[in-house]
């Protein structure tokens, strides 16, 4: 039998031969599907509010990064490296200098993929840390052309990298939104803001960075703008501001006021919405300071009458307010007739009240909120 046994030798070692030339089954996933793992794996390493350590990240929302997949093998760093995308977010926390050549490296494999790109800062950064951070911006910054996002948590000591980064941000044509809070503002208005391509502006300019004339010269140049958020404190008497004022495109007001001084609370708005001659669609009304006379003042205007969303925080209503809402089946010439949203807060109003109001608006009214 010796034939036999050699015969059977020979398949034995063809098979050895066989399992060591197949690669592993681990290597024989499809680069789409590594790919698909990869992405996975990052995304369910989530972090808790209290887990944010020093360190680079794929994301502001992630404990971990795409560095960990070149310590599994050969061939999965090279399938790692060979997918820009998964580059194309990075998350930093705390500064240190050996994070500069990591994040340099880090873009360069990001290719000409759009960047998420996240910077958090300590309150009160060591030299070293700050320095590092700036480093860390410039680097960013030579990458503007690729920004898809970002979020760069600086401390208020830090205005010139602050503004750096504003600076290149305005360069952006395609730059429609934007959001300054009062610490980047708290002295002056930047210079180098194209207001002309802004549909979306909200800003809180310091008390004595922002002159009436200086914001009435923005808004000339604010051709393209629909929304605009202003946290500024005005006079007692804005009709400064007001009276200048022509925006017959104006759909949406909000109007905040904590003040009980002698203001004349929504009253000088009458003339800036004739003057206007706009059609307001939605208006949020909370004052502590206006008189129930004036909230009827305001909502017989006929600027108002095609208001569908209105919203009222104020101790001032009662039922007669109410009354005043509530519709006559038989008057042609009702208050707000397209009203399909209503809220009203802090007023001194009866169910009873309520209840008959809701039900001659029904089905036009289509949601009523109240505390």
């Amino acid at each position: 039998m010796p034939f036999l046994e050699t015969i059977r030798n020979v398949l034995v070692q063809a098979r050895v031969n066989a399992r060591e030339l197949l690669p592993p089954p681990i290597h024989r996933i499809p680069v789409e599907l590594l790919e698909e793992i990869f992405f996975n794996y990052l995304n369910i390493h989530r972090k808790k509010s209290y887990d944010w350590l020093s360190g680079l990240y794929v994301s502001s929302e992630c404990t971990t990064n795409p560095l960990v997949f070149g310590h599994i093998c050969r061939h999965w760093r090279i399938v790692a490296l060979s997918m820009p995308r998964l580059w194309a977010s990075l998350a930093i926390c705390e500064p240190k200098p050996y994070m500069v050549p990591m994040a340099r490296t880090w873009l360069e494999r990001a290719a000409n993929c759009p960047l998420s790109l996240y910077m958090a800062v300590n309150i009160n950064p060591t030299i070293t840390e700050s320095v590092t951070a700036n480093t860390l911006l410039s680097l960013f910054i030579s990458h503007f052309r690729q920004w898809k996002q970002i979020d760069f948590n600086l401390t208020r000591h830090q205005q010139k990298s602050r503004d750096k980064v504003w600076r290149s941000i305005s360069c952006s044509p395609d730059l429609r939104r934007v959001s300054w809070d009062s610490w980047y503002m708290h002295h002056k208005v930047p210079n180098h803001i194209r207001w002309a391509l802004l549909t979306h502006v909200k800003m809180a300019p310091g008390p004595d960075s922002l002159t009436p004339d200086a914001f009435l010269e923005i808004l000339r140049s604010c051709q393209l703008l629909v929304d605009l958020d202003l946290d500024v404190r005005i006079p007692d008497d804005p009709t400064e501001y007001l009276n200048r004022l022509i925006l017959p495109a104006l759909t949406s007001i909000d109007i905040t006021q904590y003040s009980t001084s002698s203001r004349p609370g929504i009253v000088y708005l009458q003339d800036l919405f004739s003057r206007s001659s706009c059609r307001l669609r939605r208006v949020l009304l909370a004052d502590s300071g206006i008189e129930e006379h004036q909230i009827v003042h305001f909502l017989c205007s006929p600027h108002v009458q095609a208001v569908d969303d209105l919203y009222i925080r104020s101790k001032a209503i009662t039922n007669t307010t109410v009354s005043f809402l509530t519709s006559d089946s038989t008057n042609a010439q009702r208050v707000l007739p397209d009203l399909k949203k209503l809220s009203l807060y802090s007023c001194d109003v009866t169910a009873s009240a309520l209840s008959e109001m809701i039900a001659t608006r029904v089905p036009i009214l289509e949601t009523f909120n109240t505390d």
